[in-house]
């Protein structure tokens, strides 16, 4: 195998081979691991997720799940990168924020970046909308929204308080927007509409919002450790999930919608039941803080997760051990 060294992270080609073992059960977490750094999020292309991009401190490693190799490393960012997102369609287009107050839309052929200025601190979350013609970034006390083919700000909301999650739905330009209080908006129309504030949301931080695959749920976590799905046309809390012992940082939906992964600070996974808004696993391998959580976007077996214990993981179930757990699923 090979060993790559960027910035004092070494990634080996054979520890990332052993990261897509076909039989891996339930719980066990074969890692890639990344010497010095701390990665806070991983992303699948959502179109096929035969690319995954992992960001440590300010660098962007994009792995291709196929040939379980490094395919590039972008290079631009000043500080730590907090937020990842591939193009909806487009697998050669990836967006970073970062605590460097910045904005980069990457273009993977060429490992260049347009620079999107205009926030005043670190820009915690950035999303594309469905069809991958606008971005919106939350970050000080505003969330913005960019046109993706000029990279021009084309709308600025501002907030009381400091806002930390944004993500747009992924079948229409609704928005759910995460706050340092706590507090839940829903924004129907980014161009043209206010936010709806949601009273009694958390009672912390919101580290993460994220649509369902269908776009009718919605869930948010929070420091408070709690996550709450969410019925996004009546813009009410359907359960309240509790089981993780800190901190939540990390969402993700299973593709058909059925199930939610959360990672926090507790060093878990934990998988739960939507319908039922029951616990379904708690996936435990980590030696540190769980920060990010991404399910494979087509094959619900496909699990990653990133990690203070400077691991960064691909879980795949096998099959006997899926097929329980979605039997678990519709109980």
């Amino acid at each position: 195998g090979i060993n790559a060294e960027y910035g004092g992270a070494t990634l080996s080609e054979a520890n990332l081979r052993a990261s897509f073992l076909e039989d891996v059960e339930l719980g066990e977490y074969p890692a890639i691991e990344l010497d010095s750094l701390v990665s806070p999020c991983c992303r699948y292309f959502p179109g096929d997720g035969k690319l995954i991009a992992s960001a440590s401190k300010a660098l962007i490693e994009v792995f291709d799940t196929q040939s379980h190799s490094l395919m590039t490393v972008l290079q631009g960012h000043q500080d730590e990168v907090k937020s990842l997102a591939f193009h909806p369609t487009d697998k050669n287009l990836l967006v970073s924020s970062s605590v460097d107050k910045t904005v980069r839309l990457w273009s993977l052929k060429t490992g260049t970046c347009q620079i999107l200025q205009g926030h005043s601190s670190s820009v915690w979350s950035v999303n594309f909308n469905h069809d991958g013609t606008l971005l919106t970034s939350a970050g000080d006390t505003t969330i913005r929204f960019w046109e993706v083919s000029t990279a021009k700000t084309i709308n600025v909301i501002s907030f009381k308080n400091r806002v930390s999650s944004v993500c747009f739905s992924p079948i229409e330009n609704r928005v759910a927007i995460g706050c340092w209080d706590g507090a839940i908006a829903f924004l129907s129309d980014p161009l043209n509409d206010q936010p709806e504030f949601v009273q009694e949301a958390h009672t912390d931080r919101v580290w993460m919002t994220e649509f369902c695959p269908a776009g009718q749920l919605m869930a948010s976590c929070s420091e408070d450790r709690t996550i709450k799905l969410w019925n996004v046309s009546r813009k009410t809390i359907m359960f309240t999930l509790e089981g993780h012992s800190g901190p939540v940082f990390s969402l993700s939906f299973s593709p058909n919608g059925e199930m939610l992964g959360s990672a926090g600070d507790d060093w878990a996974v934990r998988l739960w039941n939507v319908e039922r808004g029951q616990l379904l696993k708690t996936l435990l391998g980590h030696m540190e803080n769980v920060y990010s959580v991404h399910f494979h976007p087509i094959n619900a077996g496909l699990l990653a997760s990133t990690s203070g214990d400077k691991n960064s993981s691909v879980l795949e179930r096998s099959s006997k051990v899926a097929n329980q757990v979605e039997r678990a699923s519709l109980l």
